[in-house]
């Protein structure tokens, strides 16, 4: 018992210890990341700075050029972008039912196989790979 005892104090030791350094860290936080700019010389206002309120804005169109360097434009990537897009159903508002949005058109086009229970992007792709 006494054994059982002694097991749980510094179990919970370990935790308090853990929690106050973790709060400590928080409540300091790193205010030197104040005033960085992306690369278009917008600031960026880190996250915990900012309002628990979120606005959605409509996309601004720029006159300056598009960056690609850090893009992937290999047939492969460009391939995957695509099937990922033509699975999202862009008719309904992504506020209002984010899932439906990013999965909308594959869950209205993908057919359960009778000999499963269920199906996944992943049994897709394996269905693909067996069939080459």
């Amino acid at each position: 018992m006494e054994r059982r005892f002694f097991l749980i104090t510094g179990v919970l030791g370990v935790v308090a210890i853990a929690l106050s350094v973790g709060l400590v860290l928080v409540i300091r936080g790193d205010r030197n990341k104040v005033g960085l700019t992306s690369s278009y010389g917008t600031d960026i206002i880190p996250a915990y700075q900012t309002s628990s309120g979120f606005t959605a804005e409509e996309p601004k169109v720029t006159s300056h050029p598009v960056k690609t360097e850090n893009l992937c434009m290999t047939k492969g990537c460009i391939t995957t972008s695509a099937e990922i897009l033509a699975k999202m159903d862009t008719t309904v508002d992504p506020c209002d039912d984010f899932y439906r949005f990013a999965c909308g058109t594959y869950l209205e086009e993908t057919v359960i196989p009778d000999d499963r229970t269920r199906t996944s992007m992943f049994s897709v792709l394996g269905d693909k790979l067996e069939e080459q």
